[in-house]
């Protein structure tokens, strides 16, 4: 038997996604503070000195950025899982 593969509705194949450069961080020495701080592009100085909590921007939808508020994040809504499960 082959194992089952899971194919994304068109909704979510087609949706715009956010591509971070650069390298992944250290799983065994990882950077201080937020975990993405050297590769996002809209990092701050608070990035590199303590991780974000995670908070909920819209139902279903849950981001751990300290910039979260400022920045709009709901146009990349609707959560994967949510729609795979």
């Amino acid at each position: 038997s082959f194992p089952r593969y899971i194919t994304p509705s068109p909704r979510v194949r087609n949706r715009e996604k956010i591509v971070i450069s650069g390298d992944p961080p250290s799983l065994i020495n990882p950077p201080q503070g937020c975990r993405l701080n050297q590769r996002c592009p809209y990092k701050a100085d608070i990035c590199s000195q303590c991780s974000p909590e995670l908070k909920e921007v819209k139902p279903n939808h849950w981001v751990a950025c300290h910039r979260a508020a400022e920045l709009d994040f709901t146009k990349y809504t609707g959560g994967i899982l949510s729609e795979l499960f």
